[in-house]
Formats: C-alpha cells, sequence, structure tokens
C-alpha cells in the first residue's frame, strides 16, 4: 500500500485470476483498476505483485518477483518495463524492495543483486554489491537518516552507505544487533529513530548518536621472521647476510574496539612501489630479495576506517656476497689487466712467431717454386702420352668392331686395347696425383641414387670376376632419397679398390661389397655411408699393412714378383678419401684377405636447394652434377628481352632443375617457368612460347599429358615439345612420341646435347618461316593454299582467298572469324 501526493492510496495484490493494482481516492471512495492480462504486452507483465511505491513525481513503481520493476504514468496510463540485462540495466529481476530519498532517487533492493539506482535523466540504473562494501547483496529494506544516509538490512548485517561518495560502513552482531539476518521490509523511521526487524527481535536506534572512533592509536612492528626463524628486535635498522632475504613481518595497531576489524597497509620500499592493502591480516611475507638497502612500512585503520597515517617502519640492510664487495670487484679489476698484459705479451710474441714464419714460408716458396717446375714436366710430359694412347685406343676399337677379323687377330687386337686402356688408366692416376699435389683437385658435388652408384660400379666388374670365377657380390642399405657425393672422386676410390681386390683373390674365391648408411644423431638424414670391400686373397703381412697407403710402395719387392702394380692405387684411393672427408681403414690377415673399410660423407639433396643442377651421363648411374662453388657464364647473364629471340617455356616440378636450365638457357632464349603441367598449360595459351621443355611426372597435369594438348589445340598446335624425363625405358619414349612430342631426352643428360636439339627445333621452325616468306614475297606464284600443309595456315588462306575483293577486311575480323584473340592470332602467324 503506499499514499499519492494527491491522496490517492495505492494497493497490489495477487488474487488469482483478476490480480494487479489499483488506486482509491478517498473523497469520491471509488477505485481504479488495473488487472493483470496475459494478451496485453503494454499492462502489467506479471499478476504476483511483491510491493508497490509512489514516487514525488505521482509515478507508481510496481514490483515483481521474477519480472522486474514497472512504472505506471496515472495520467497516461502507460507502463514502462525494467528488466535486468546488459550494463546500466537492473542486475537481478528478483527485486525485493524500493525507496525514494530526500533527493528523490529512487533505489531498488533484489535478492542477490545488491541494490540498484535509478537515474532518472537517462533512465538506467547502477548497482551497488559486495564489490563495493555492502555485506551482502540480498537486500530487504531501505530507508535514509536525517544526514540524508542511505541504511540497508540485508541477510548479513546493517549496512550504512553515503550517497555521495558511495563510501560504506557495516554493522554486525558484534556491534550489538541482535542478528545479522533480517525481515523483508521489517523497516521504518520514526523522526530520529530507525527500527528494523531482524529474526531474534526488533532493533532501534538513533543514527546521530553513532559516531565514529577518531582517538588516536600506535601501529607496531610486533615480528621478524628470517628464513622462518624469529629474530630479535633490537633495533630500528636490521643488517643481515646475502643468503637471508626470505623475511616475514608481523604488525599490529593498538586499537582495542572490535580489533578483529582493524585494516593493514604496508609497504617495503625498494620493492612495492605504491601501499599493499593487507587487508585485517598481521603478517607480510618477501622472498628472495636482492642485496641492498629497504625500508619496511605498515600503517593501519581501526573498525571504523579511521587511518593512522604515521604508521611504523623497520630499516634492512642484506649485504652482499663477498664476491660482489668492493675489494672483490677490486680483484677483479687486477685480474683483467693482468689479463690485457698478458694477452700483450702474447700478442707480441705472436708477431714474433710470425715473423719468424714468414721467413721460413719464403724458403718454402723458392723450393716449392722448384717442385712446380718439376710437377709441370711431369704432368705436361704425361699428357704428351695421352695423345698416342688415344691414336692407339680409337682404331683399334674401330678394327674390333670388324666382323670379317679371325680368331687370332681379333684377340691380339683385344689384347693391345687391355694393355692400352690400363696405361691410359696409370696416366690418369699420375695426372690424378700431380692435380692433388698442386691443390687443383676440389669437390664436385653431384646429385644421384648412391646405392645405384655403386652397383653400376660393381656391375661393371662382373666380366673380369667371371674369367677369375670369382664370386662377386654386393647388398646395399635403401637409401630413401637422393643425395650429393662427388661422384668422380668415388668411381676413382671403388675402381682401385675392387682392381685391388680381384687382382688379389685366386680362382674360386670371394669378393663381397657391402653398403650401409649412416645417419646424423642431430636428424634422420643419412650423413655418411659405410662401403666395405672383403676379399678371400692373399691379404697383408702386419709388417707391410703400415705402409701400403704410401705411393710408390709395394709389399712384393722380390726379384720374382706374383703380382703387377705400381704402387700409386692405394695412395690415390687415400687421398682422394681425405679430400672429400673421408676415412678410410683396412683390417688384414696373411692368407685369410683383407677387408677396407670406407667411410664416405653425403648430403640430402635437399640441402643444396640454392645451388645449380647439371645433369650428367655416367657409367650407369644417374647423378646430376652440382657446383655450387662454380658459377656459368650462362647462370651470371641478365634475361634477355630482345622479342627476336625465341620464347621457352620450362615445365618442371623440380625447382633446382628448373632454375639451372633456365640459367643455362637464358643467354640464347626468353625463359618462362612453370612448376606443374596445369600451370604449364595456361602459360602456353597465354604466351604462345616457341618451344616448351616439360618432364613428365608433375601434380596437376603430368607431360603426357601436356604435350597432348598443345598438339590438339589450334592455338598450340605449332609449338615444338621437348619431353625430359628419368623415364629411359623404350615404352616411354614411344607414349612420349605418339602424344606429339618433337624430341625425347631421358635424364641423365648432357646440357650441350639439350642446347644443340634445342637449337635443331629453333633451326626448323626458321626455315619454314622462311619457306612461307618467300612463298608472300612472290605474288606471281599460284596460291599457297595447296602446298601448305598446317591446318591453321590453310584456314588463313582460304579466308583470306574468299574476301580478298571486301574493303572492310581488318585483322580484328580475321581474328573472330578464327575464334581467337588479336594477340594470339598475331604470335601463331609469326611463329
Amino acid at each position: 500500500i503506499s499514499r499519492a501526493p494527491t491522496g490517492d492510496i495505492w494497493v497490489g495484490g495477487d488474487v488469482v485470476p483478476s490480480s494487479g493494482i489499483a488506486s482509491f481516492n478517498p473523497r469520491t471512495h471509488r477505485y481504479h483498476y488495473y488487472k493483470y492480462r496475459p494478451d496485453d504486452p503494454n499492462g502489467l507483465p506479471d499478476k504476483y505483485v511483491r510491493g508497490l511505491m509512489v514516487s514525488r513525481t505521482g509515478d507508481v513503481w510496481v514490483l515483481f518477483t521474477q519480472r522486474g520493476i514497472s512504472r505506471l504514468n496515472p495520467r497516461t496510463g502507460c507502463f514502462i518495463h525494467y528488466t535486468a540485462g546488459p550494463k546500466s540495466r537492473l542486475n537481478s529481476n528478483d527485486v525485493q524492495t524500493i525507496y525514494e530519498d530526500k533527493a528523490g532517487v529512487i533505489w531498488v533492493g533484489t535478492n542477490q543483486g545488491g541494490v540498484n539506482r535509478f537515474d532518472a535523466r537517462t533512465g538506467l540504473f547502477s548497482a551497488l554489491t559486495t564489490r563495493n562494501g555492502l555485506p551482502g547483496n540480498n537486500i530487504f529494506g531501505i530507508t535514509n537518516d536525517n544526514a540524508g544516509r542511505l541504511w540497508l538490512s540485508t541477510d548479513k548485517g546493517l549496512c550504512r552507505i553515503d550517497p555521495q561518495t558511495n563510501s560504506t560502513r557495516n554493522y554486525k552482531i558484534t556491534d550489538g544487533l541482535p542478528s545479522n539476518d533480517f525481515m523483508l521490509n521489517a523497516v521504518f523511521r520514526q523522526k530520529d529513530r530507525l527500527f528494523f526487524g531482524t529474526l531474534n527481535g526488533v532493533v532501534y536506534f538513533n543514527p546521530d548518536s553513532i559516531r565514529d572512533d577518531t582517538r588516536p592509536f600506535p601501529v607496531c612492528i610486533t615480528e621478524l621472521k628470517v628464513m622462518n626463524h624469529p629474530r630479535t628486535l633490537t633495533d630500528s635498522v636490521m643488517t643481515l647476510n646475502h643468503d637471508e632475504n626470505f623475511l616475514s613481518f608481523g604488525f599490529a595497531a593498538l586499537s582495542y574496539t572490535q580489533p578483529e576489524q582493524n585494516q593493514y597497509a604496508c609497504q617495503l620500499v625498494g620493492v612495492d612501489e605504491s601501499w599493499v592493502q593487507a587487508g585485517n591480516h598481521h603478517l607480510a611475507n618477501y622472498t628472495n630479495l636482492s642485496p641492498g638497502t629497504y625500508t619496511f612500512r605498515v600503517r593501519a585503520a581501526n573498525s571504523d576506517g579511521v587511518w593512522n597515517e604515521k604508521g611504523a617502519s623497520m630499516r634492512l640492510v642484506i649485504r652482499p656476497p663477498w664476491w660482489a664487495t668492493w675489494w672483490a670487484y677490486g680483484i677483479y679489476a687486477l685480474l683483467v689487466g693482468g689479463a690485457i698484459w698478458v694477452y700483450i705479451r702474447f700478442y707480441t710474441n705472436r708477431i714474433r712467431q710470425q715473423q719468424a714464419m714468414e721467413l721460413n714460408r719464403r724458403e718454402a716458396e723458392q723450393l716449392k717454386a722448384v717442385d712446380e717446375l718439376k710437377t709441370r714436366f711431369f704432368s705436361n710430359i704425361t699428357h704428351e702420352f695421352r695423345t698416342p694412347l688415344s691414336l692407339i685406343i680409337s682404331p683399334v676399337e674401330k678394327l674390333l668392331h670388324d666382323s670379317q677379323l679371325d680368331g687370332p687377330t681379333h684377340r691380339t687386337l683385344a689384347l693391345v686395347q687391355r694393355n692400352a686402356g690400363q696405361l691410359l688408366r696409370l696416366i690418369n692416376q699420375l695426372l690424378d696425383i700431380a692435380k692433388l699435389e698442386a691443390n687443383q683437385m676440389t669437390v664436385s658435388l653431384m646429385r644421384g641414387e648412391v646405392t645405384e652408384f655403386v652397383g653400376h660400379l660393381v656391375e661393371s666388374f662382373q666380366p673380369m670376376a667371371g674369367q677369375k670365377e670369382i664370386r662377386l657380390t654386393y647388398t646395399a642399405d635403401e637409401l630413401p632419397q637422393e643425395h650429393l657425393f662427388d661422384a668422380d672422386k668415388w668411381e676413382k676410390i671403388l675402381t682401385n679398390l675392387l682392381s685391388n681386390a680381384l687382382k688379389f683373390t685366386g680362382t674360386g674365391g670371394d669378393v663381397t661389397v657391402a653398403l650401409t648408411a649412416d645417419s646424423s644423431p642431430a636428424s634422420a638424414h643419412v650423413s655418411s655411408v659405410s662401403i666395405r670391400i672383403a676379399d678371400s686373397g692373399i691379404g697383408i703381412t702386419p709388417e707391410n699393412l703400415p705402409h701400403i697407403f704410401d705411393r710408390f710402395y709395394q709389399a712384393d719387392t722380390s726379384h720374382t714378383r706374383a703380382y703387377e702394380g705400381t704402387g700409386i692405387g692405394l695412395a690415390l684411393v687415400n687421398e682422394l678419401v681425405d679430400l672429400v672427408g673421408g676415412t678410410i681403414r683396412v683390417d688384414s690377415q696373411p692368407g685369410a684377405g683383407s677387408t677396407f673399410t670406407v667411410m664416405l660423407p653425403v648430403q640430402p639433396a635437399s640441402a643444396d636447394a640454392g645451388a645449380p643442377a647439371v645433369m650428367l651421363s655416367g657409367m650407369g648411374p644417374m647423378v646430376r652434377d652440382s657446383l655450387p662453388t662454380v658459377a656459368t657464364e650462362a647462370a651470371g647473364s641478365q634475361p634477355i628481352d630482345d622479342q627476336q629471340v625465341p620464347l621457352l617455356l620450362i615445365v618442371e616440378d623440380n625447382a633446382e632443375l628448373r632454375d639451372f636450365l633456365a640459367g643455362e638457357l637464358a643467354a640464347a632464349y626468353r625463359i618462362l617457368q612453370a612448376a606443374d603441367g596445369e600451370t604449364g598449360w595456361h602459360l602456353t595459351l597465354s604466351e604462345l612460347p616457341d618451344i616448351v621443355i616439360s618432364d613428365v611426372m608433375m601434380p596437376r597435369m603430368d607431360g603426357y599429358e601436356l604435350t597432348h594438348r598443345i598438339k590438339n589445340h589450334p592455338d598450340t598446335n605449332h609449338i615444338a615439345v621437348v619431353i625430359l624425363s628419368a623415364k629411359t625405358a623404350h615404352d616411354s619414349r614411344i607414349e612420349g612420341l605418339q602424344k606429339g612430342a618433337d624430341d625425347y631426352v631421358s635424364k641423365p643428360f648432357h646440357v650441350d646435347e639439350l642446347q644443340l636439339r634445342l637449337r635443331n627445333l629453333i633451326s626448323h621452325q626458321q626455315k619454314l618461316r622462311d619457306q612461307y616468306r618467300r612463298q608472300f614475297a612472290q605474288p606471281d606464284l599460284p596460291s599457297p593454299i595447296a602446298t601448305v600443309d598446317d591446318a591453321f595456315l590453310r584456314r588463313v588462306y582460304e579466308l583470306l582467298e574468299a574476301h580478298l575483293n571486301d574493303p572492310s577486311l581488318t585483322v580484328d575480323w580475321l581474328a573472330d572469324k578464327l575464334a581467337m584473340s588479336r594477340k594470339t592470332l598475331y604470335r601463331k602467324v609469326h611463329s
């Protein structure tokens, strides 16, 4: 029930089904009803009215249990509903009480939502909860005193709020209340007294008689613990060691009115930038403090919130360790000075040594110059041997291919060929030793299958093993990918070792070659391979074993030598193994055979992704010569912009090979690149290159399909296609040529051979262009329609012949008739 400023009495109820609110006019004794209707969205939102209040403005505020608040304007009869929602709305729909203070501000008490303040200017709410100092969020009653302060009864005590500052002061049983639990809307004000109903009776008091305790009180530091051990407080300054840096302070405020409600704030100057609120805790802990000077300060507030600003303080000094004292730094300075002096002495001695070494170097250079003259003479005379050997070997090979030779002559010529080849190998070994001495032999990495490479080398010795009835076997671990290695050095190393193994193994013996992979500890990649060559030959005696890698050393020095040799093969092997960064080990027993174990390094092919790759053909293994330290002239040349230079499209999914081909061919062609067949096809349609070089196995579209599309599309069927693939089988070549490829080059390949093939294709296209130009240049010749073979040109000639008399004949008209763009027509006719 609430009385309006006009004198009307407003009542509300929850009588079903005609519940709602009503106004009663005492003068006329008439009622006016506002009933709940479910189908009226502008009426009351609920039939259960929890309470109501008429404000000074005459608006009627109606409270509902779970539907928030409604405000009725009696003059218009319109309702405004307020419900819980996002920011600036009610924070709970379960409203319990409402109050209008002296300033006309509406306060709404909620269940578990605290108190909500209504701003009449904006129509929005702001809430005060336990975060703002309320003892509880369940508000049972609201009233104010003569000073304008609000008093709120909750389920956890009584709260006083200053509406101007929103500061709070809470009272509980310890302050004299009969209970902390109050009754709903059990609040009454009579003049200077406030009455509140609790679960343990009624409490009333005069708010003006409740005053805060402002008497001064001291604050004391009562305890200090160092490393969790109590320390006697004898002075205002405490000195501690560097390892006594875990501290705990105890303190207390000497205010005995409800001391459990005293509040504290502390600060360790040097660690805390500002005061740290400790609540009603009496302890402050600090850990792992660095050496230095600190001041601990503490202040307190009594139960009425009155702070003692003076507080208490204590000064702490944590001494540094001995290695951080001033005298320790002095020793450090002396040590640094001594180190500088030692370094100066060392540097001067080093300069003297360098001067002595320079003198020795000059003497060595003079000796080296003399030695180089000998080496140059030796190399030159060795090179001179190669010319007559070539003139011997080439005619002998030619004669051996003559089928009319009789048996003895053929055997004689074969004997000449074998010995000439042996002499050539010896000369090559001598040249290699000369290069090693002159430091002119460098590591030349190649890309290929290591297992297959070694297998081909072993396979080439099978005829020799068969002649001596020796069982030559080869086993190898499977390597998952291609690797970079110096195939030339490997071939010389393994050829010498295999040749020696077969030479010193008797008839019916065994020679085994085993290849194993060694993975790097830091990754799963293979970092080196071990090649073990074992034979069942005569073996090596212990006294000869340390000298077998010496140049020109021969274990058999008797006048009746059973095995021929020069003593340079194993020496060359040892130096080549050192050159590539490998190791070699030999185990042998006289009469039981010898075992040579060679450890040779390899690199994953992806580890040298930036180096150019060159395809080489050799004894059988597929290798790509990768010379990262030598830049070719073509790779370093600038791209060609001349439109008259042939345009070349390289379609290859291997980025290294694609970049290498582009670098090698950039000197003679304008280059386009594509990483897969689909991209290559679109570039072919848009750019119309003169030649397309395509791999076979590529993502999205393979080389066969790309060739088929190029050769069967009217815009591109004139373009030459060269297939470049590692598929060397006869069926693969036939399939590529059936798709229309102009040439098929198998990997590994010689770059100069590829350049010649491309040059021949360009020359063929140029000859066709010259032929067509001659036809245009001789107008007296008959129409070329009957002589041209190209279907596209035939169609162009037919259109021109049929419309020569048409004055509107243009290039655009011709392109439209041929179903292509003007740019494509120009490029195709030009090609």
